[in-house]
């Protein structure tokens, strides 16, 4: 079993080695080329993919080609029935509908919304690397059954999957899958094809699909089924199935190894954790965390990294260690450090704020690094650039700025 495995791995491993020099010479000769990553706008949920697609699918926009490339995506989506009039459809982005109850039933924005003079309408929830949000879909299906005669709700995704139970509120109603790996990328090939005589929009069209297949690391058509020859080879198929019944240890292992890397990194620079908290991290315990500790800067404030919140994702920030907590009106002194794109996440327990962990950008929505099964997140791990980001943004800020004895002084 060693030995097949081992053919296994070297026959993926020279698959992988030709994909990255065809990468190369694409990238070389500027097929790769993509304005979207130059602009920064590469993961953008709501200025890039959003705003794109609703762009694509409004009849009256700049495109000028009318209903066609709505037509296309109703075929793809297999929505030709909810739509009656597509001449009259008004296609609405970030619709507000209403501020968000104490309860999280009703309110909130949808992502996009397509609606005919009949009532009729297509709602898209549109997650490139967002989080769900507590009951989202839901208050999404209560206000569509009050103000639509024929609705249907899109959860688009980047592999199609289902929203979680936090996003549904525990409720059972009706919405649909859609992924952009399949849905999105075929209705953008036929995009290319139906824009063809209008070559800005299809020379657009082109560099989003490019970017699209860049975020979602896809290998190129000879790879991919180079790949799924080799895996599905009578010789090769007790490994591979061998290596997906074992993916979670694997995985496993992969962050077990990480974390002790930043143990060793952080000593460093003169903080001290504990190995039992990486083992339930790299476990993917739920509400496990890995403080670490400077006694030389602190008696009652660390740093945090953790998965200790129901949100199902792992973030970092400064908490107290101890009852001690600094008080409002110095809290007003403190300059929030993490998360600044939401002034709410620096409080009390968090005096420099908290984040997610998205990207080396760091930006907000900029990747999920948040989640610690995605095979992106596990090779940022092996790769250094997760190590990296937590060094630069995480230790070094938190040093060089005095952010612990700050706090220390704010409480005495």
């Amino acid at each position: 079993m060693q030995e097949q495995l081992q053919s296994l791995l070297d026959q993926v491993s020279a698959i992988i080695e030709e994909e990255k020099k065809l990468r190369q010479r694409k990238y070389d000769s500027g097929e790769t080329f993509n304005v979207f990553e130059v602009l920064r706008l590469q993961r953008d949920e709501v200025r890039l993919h959003s705003s794109f697609i609703a762009a694509l699918l409004d009849p009256k926009g700049p495109h000028g080609l009318k209903t066609k490339l709505l037509e296309s995506f109703l075929q793809v989506m297999k929505a030709d029935d909810v739509l009656i009039d597509l001449d009259t459809v008004h296609v609405e982005r970030e619709m507000f509908i209403g501020q968000i109850t104490k309860s999280g039933d009703e309110g909130g924005r949808m992502d996009i919304v397509l609606m005919d003079k009949h009532r009729n309408a297509i709602v898209i929830e549109n997650k490139i690397d967002a989080k769900d949000q507590p009951k989202q879909l839901l208050r999404y299906d209560n206000y569509c059954k009050k103000h639509f005669k024929n609705y249907r709700i899109y959860y688009l995704t980047k592999w199609g999957v289902a929203p979680s139970d936090e996003s549904c509120g525990g409720q059972n109603f009706d919405y649909w899958t859609a992924s952009y790996n399949e849905d999105i990328l075929s209705w953008l090939d036929d995009c290319i094809v139906i824009s063809e005589m209008a070559r800005p929009v299809n020379e657009t069209i082109k560099q989003y699909r490019i970017n699209l297949v860049e975020i979602l690391n896809i290998m190129s058509q000879n790879s991919e089924k180079e790949l799924l020859s080799v895996a599905t080879k009578d010789d090769n198929i007790e490994s591979t199935l061998a290596i997906l019944e074992n993916q979670f240890i694997i995985g496993k292992k992969i962050r077990f190894d990480f974390l002790m890397k930043l143990l060793v990194l952080a000593e460093k620079y003169g903080f001290e954790g504990d190995k039992d908290a990486a083992e339930d991290l790299a476990d993917l315990k739920k509400y496990s965390y890995l403080c670490l500790s400077s006694p030389s800067r602190s008696n009652h404030f660390a740093v945090y990294i953790g998965d200790e919140t129901p949100s199902n994702g792992f973030w970092f920030s400064i908490e107290a260690t101890s009852n001690r907590k600094v008080s409002k009106a110095a809290l007003q002194q403190l300059e929030q450090q993490w998360g600044t794109q939401d002034p709410k996440r620096k409080k009390i327990d968090y005096p420099y704020g908290w984040d997610y962990f998205w990207s080396e950008s760091g930006e907000d929505g900029s990747g999920q690094w948040w989640k610690w099964d995605d095979p992106e997140t596990l090779r940022a791990m092996t790769d250094g650039r997760l190590l990296a980001f937590i060094e630069i943004e995480i230790l070094q800020k938190t040093v060089e700025l005095h952010l612990l004895e700050d706090l220390e002084r704010a409480i005495k």
